[in-house]
């Protein structure tokens, strides 16, 4: 049974008030007319896995209109590289709202997921990129979490719902999308390209740039915003990764990339 309490997530600060407005409201409309149709999917479907809560997706441009999308919906391990192709695919037909059920993900075929992940009381962290018709936009903050012999829930991870327990709440998320970044481009010290510096990526996504001898770096294509970065270290004679580095500082489409220190990243 759905709760009829849903929260809605606020994912981009507009900084317009009367935007803000618009946003909240548009994501209650899409948070009304979607419920009834998730409370069908859930009831239809049976088994612990399909009653935990489920994530609405609807999808908005910077002005917090409506923004249907032809193209693709994928979810990445919080945590993996660059090499990762993605942990869920979904073909979009010119939608704007899209829902997750935990059912989608539990019947991913086994190896998929790390062996620990789908285990009672546990949870992976995920990515959420979505992308086609000349937008693109990326969100973290979502957890695919096992509630043993319950099933499972797909949440955001500050959503309340403990370990071992179950969240009692439907997310609405507005993913806000806009034209990406091309031909971003940054730079390494010299220093840590003598350290075997190869690759720059952001992680828990596709996105990654390859780093030049002189230590310019170019990321082919973006979503707009700020994200953590990690860069693998490769030994100099050969293309054995050695370890991973991060940096405090942030990647901003809004500046050129050029941080001036990085440490081995914590296990």
């Amino acid at each position: 049974m759905i709760n009829p309490f849903t929260r809605i997530a606020a994912w981009k600060i507009v900084p317009s008030r009367a935007r803000t407005y618009v946003l909240a409201a548009a994501g209650l409309a899409v948070a009304l007319g979607l419920l009834a149709c998730l409370g069908e999917r859930l009831s239809a479907g049976g088994g612990s896995g399909i009653e935990n809560p489920a994530l609405i997706l609807a999808f908005r441009d910077r002005d917090g209109r409506s923004l249907p999308v032809t193209g693709r919906l994928r979810l990445f391990p919080e945590r993996s590289g660059w090499k990762d192709s993605g942990l869920y695919v979904r073909t979009l037909h010119g939608q704007d709202t899209a829902i997750i059920t935990p059912r989608d993900l539990q019947d991913l075929p086994p190896g998929i997921l790390p062996s620990d992940s789908l285990s009672p009381d546990s949870s992976l962290a995920l990515n959420l990129i979505v992308s086609g018709n000349g937008v693109e936009g990326m969100l973290g903050g979502f957890r695919l979490r096992s509630d043993g012999s319950r099933g499972y829930a797909v949440e955001r991870s500050d959503s309340g719902g403990e370990t071992g327990s179950r969240a009692e709440v439907t997310e609405v998320a507005n993913v806000v999308l806009g034209p990406p970044e091309r031909s971003y481009g940054g730079s390494i010290p010299a220093e840590y390209v003598e350290k075997g510096f190869r690759i720059v990526f952001v992680p828990g996504s596709p996105y990654f740039a390859l780093v030049n001898l002189d230590g310019s770096l170019l990321f082919p294509i973006l979503p707009q915003g700020t994200f953590p970065v990690r860069a693998a270290a490769f030994s100099p004679l050969s293309d054995t990764l050695i370890t991973f580095y991060c940096t405090p500082d942030s990647l901003s489409t809004d500046s050129p990339f050029a941080p001036a220190r990085w440490e081995i990243c914590p296990p």
